[in-house]
């Protein structure tokens, strides 16, 4: 084993050089996780080139917690709506994101009640519970007033915002109705990836 281990960290500190269009790219490096006792590679591609590709997975799995790829979602099922105040934002959901550079979207669905009249939804990702963030960071709909259609309930998509966090931050789904007359609740999905 002790030889294994040398071998690997022999070929770190050798961190022998390959070529893209002659352009040097420094090799993987291994090493030795002092942590997990596993081996890992690192590797810092400097150029672009359309035959060098990282590979993706070949099954339905899911990436590891802190590996670029990782998914981090939370939805809020109809029989758990949320009730919505009318002109004030409530949570719709939340997630607990860790540092890293992640991006996040999701969809909020609305159920009015039998007689309710709207006039405007908006929904979006904040890091400000029961708040709507800054420009481009949420949806919005006006309208005429009107009452929809019973037993359907439309969904409107979140964009996809950026989080680039130093630290452990929740972000929230955040929905707002403006109505009258009856009763709107919210439910839905925020879903995060980390993008590295």
């Amino acid at each position: 084993m002790k030889k294994l281990i040398g071998f690997w960290i022999g070929m770190a500190m050798a961190a022998a050089a390959m070529a893209v269009d002659g352009v040097p790219v420094p090799a993987v490096q291994w090493f030795i996780n002092p942590a997990t006792g596993k081996l890992v590679g690192y590797h810092n591609i400097v150029t672009h080139h359309d035959d060098a590709a990282f590979a993706g997975t070949a099954t339905n799995n899911n990436a590891s917690a802190g590996d670029v790829g990782e998914v981090i979602a939370s939805t809020i099922a109809t029989g758990s709506s949320v009730s919505l105040s009318t002109g004030t934002p409530a949570n719709v959901t939340s997630v607990s994101l860790t540092a890293g550079d992640w991006d996040c979207t999701g969809v909020v669905d609305y159920t009015f009640g039998g007689t309710t009249s709207y006039t405007q939804v908006a929904q979006g990702i904040s890091t400000t519970s029961a708040t709507l963030g800054a420009q481009d960071t949420y949806t919005q709909f006006e309208t005429v007033a009107a009452v929809p259609t019973a037993a359907f309930d439309p969904a409107w998509a979140v964009p996809t915002v950026r989080q680039s966090l130093a630290g452990t931050t929740t972000v929230y789904l955040v929905a707002k109705g403006t109505f009258t007359v009856s009763t709107l609740k919210a439910y839905g999905t925020i879903r995060c990836r980390r993008m590295r």
